[in-house]
């Protein structure tokens, strides 16, 4: 067995320990869940589009949604609802209202279990759960919605 001598040694465990120190950093670094994801810690939520051209999009998954469930499609309409979800929460930083964000909060967390329920492939639970998003969603609109 070949021996190293102790100053290559020495720098094979300062190296490890260099490397290990860096992972470590980065992996406290990662955003956690939950948590500040994308831009500069802590800097405003900035919309790429206008409430109304979001709800727009909302509107068109929904109806993909719906479409998928009729059509059998469950697959597709799974995918619609994480959609409707991740977009369902980000729009509660469209409003600062308690009441708005709440709505938001509530519709995202309502794809969420609609989404979960596609996947099980259980049509008629999905049904009922496309329409109490539908409901949540003219909550907000009686509440919010400018004509």
């Amino acid at each position: 067995m070949r021996r190293i001598g102790s100053v290559r040694a020495i720098g094979a465990v300062a190296i490890v320990s260099l490397l290990a120190a860096g992972l470590i950093a980065t992996a406290q670094a990662q955003p956690k869940p939950g948590g500040v994801a994308a831009g500069s810690p802590g800097s405003p939520y900035k919309p790429v589009q206008s409430l109304h051209h979001m709800m727009e999009g909302q509107n068109k998954l929904l109806k993909e949604i719906k479409a998928g469930i009729i059509d059998k499609a469950l697959k597709d309409a799974m995918v619609s609802a994480w959609i409707l979800a991740e977009i369902s929460n980000s729009n509660q930083y469209q409003n600062e209202d308690p009441a708005y964000r709440e709505l938001a909060v509530r519709v995202s967390q309502q794809c969420v279990e609609l989404a979960q329920t596609l996947k099980k492939g259980d049509e008629k639970a999905a049904m009922t759960q496309l329409n109490a998003v539908g409901q949540t969603c003219g909550a907000c609109h009686d509440k919010f919605k400018k004509d």
